[in-house]
């Protein structure tokens, strides 16, 4: 739609859309919540923590369509829209790192076989996305500053291209996490047939999971640059992406919704065991051999009760793994 100077928005922004983005994000959201706890993947609360966002952006853009001299319900919609995908890109790296600690081997778990050691890869690039988060949040909020009718027009601008700029850097910053993240994340699902031996046995269905993550964060890279390029108007005069509306229905709720309807399809939950699904992943967990792979002490403790007949695997196919372990 053309730009309208009347709006808070920068065009005429189109209130059956609002309705639909709202019942659209509402009803994936539902569908979340009752596989969160179905499933008890409690590790993927991020997830639902965007989607909450999402929720409140779309019912606010509603309201706030109609009501366009009353700034707050704006300004709750511009504010959760942007900052929702930083929620969905920790969900991503926390997932990643227990499909890392399930299907790797110690051998293979440092940064020579890796680039980042396992142990570090969800720490590293959360911390990578709080620090966007933060950097986005400082300049919204330089933004809604911009706002206040009781500052002059000259100041009022001022603090509109300070915050456009700081919303520009984190979106870059969140944007140089993802590029490196999927360059890491796709390289080890190739890397990992290394060790396919070692896989669990669940015939490989992990790599869904894996796959699934990374087309997601590939799609949030998109939504990322399309921000950026967003944000580049001159001073007083916005980008084309921000005087038209249907660039934000293509590049970012699109591109969101997607991603969302991904993590239905494949959900963390029916992919990973029980312990991996937990808010934290214990200690016992992590220092665990991925399941239908022995430790080194159970294969001493095989090689020194071979002559005692002592049955340690727990199947014909797992005692016949452990002997080729044991003689390597």
């Amino acid at each position: 739609m053309a730009s309208s100077n009347d709006s808070p928005f920068g065009y005429n922004a189109s209130f059956p859309l609002a309705i639909v983005g709202a019942i659209l994000f509402c009803l994936v959201g539902i569908i979340h919540f009752y596989q969160f706890f179905r499933y008890q993947t409690y590790c993927f609360y991020p997830m639902l923590l965007a989607l909450i966002m999402e929720m409140a952006g779309f019912i606010s853009r509603v309201y706030s369509i109609h009501h366009t001299t009353v700034l707050s319900p704006f300004l709750i919609s511009y504010i959760t829209i942007i900052l929702a995908p930083s929620f969905i890109a920790a969900a991503c790296y926390i997932v990643f790192g227990r499909v890392i600690w399930l299907v790797t081997p110690h051998d293979w778990r440092g940064l020579r076989s890796l680039w980042v050691p396992a142990r570090w890869i969800t720490p590293i690039f959360v911390t990578l996305d709080l620090l966007s988060f933060l950097i986005q949040l400082a300049g919204l909020g330089s933004v809604a500053s911009a706002h206040n009718p009781d500052i002059s027009p000259q100041e009022s601008q001022k603090r509109l291209d300070s915050g456009i700029s700081t919303l520009r850097t984190g979106l870059i910053v969140q944007l140089l996490g993802f590029g490196i993240f999927t360059i890491i994340g796709a390289r080890f699902i190739f890397v990992s047939r290394r060790w396919k031996s070692d896989w669990p046995e669940d015939g490989g269905r992990w790599l869904k999971l894996a796959w699934a993550i990374n087309i997601s964060c590939a799609l949030i890279m998109l939504r990322a640059i399309y921000r950026v390029i967003e944000f580049t108007g001159t001073q007083g005069q916005g980008s084309y992406f921000e005087r038209y509306e249907w660039p934000f229905w293509v590049f970012d709720v699109l591109i969101v919704l997607s991603v969302f309807t991904i993590s239905i399809i494949v959900h963390p939950g029916r992919y990973l065991p029980s312990p991996y699904r937990g808010f934290y992943l214990s200690k016992k967990t992590r220092n665990a051999n991925p399941p239908g792979v022995i430790s080194p002490l159970s294969l001493n403790a095989i090689a020194g009760t071979r002559g005692n007949h002592t049955r340690i695997a727990t199947s014909d196919s797992e005692e016949t793994h452990l002997e080729q372990r044991g003689q390597r």
